[in-house]
């Protein structure tokens, strides 16, 4: 079975934000999302396979700003290792759910 990955960047960055203020190295902050998703597929049986990771976003700060050049570097980075990237503006769900048919994979809009 092809498992698909969606994660939320805004929620997983304050996560990791909040870890780090607790005490965590910020090198956190450059999570190997793939490994994550990874490690979560034995929850869904023994033939589970990693498809499609998909991290969703949206623009921080402005464009010349430190904060944007921070997180484009962190999105080239996931793009080079063959995570998907939509960069969301408004409709999030349908934007989603476009990348989704586009990739192949296996997930329904809620």
């Amino acid at each position: 079975m092809r498992v698909a990955c969606v994660v939320d960047g805004f929620n997983l960055y304050r996560s990791l934000k909040d870890a780090i203020e607790d005490g965590a190295s910020p090198s956190i902050k450059w999570l190997d999302i793939i490994k994550v998703c990874q490690s979560r597929l034995k929850f869904f049986g023994p033939d589970a396979c990693l498809g499609l990771v998909t991290f969703c976003t949206a623009t921080v700060g402005p464009p010349q700003s430190i904060r944007a050049s921070n997180q484009k570097c962190y999105l080239n980075v996931l793009k080079a290792h063959g995570v998907v990237v939509p960069v969301f503006q408004n409709n999030g769900i349908a934007a989603l759910w476009s990348v989704c048919v586009e990739h192949d994979c296996i997930c329904a809009p809620a």
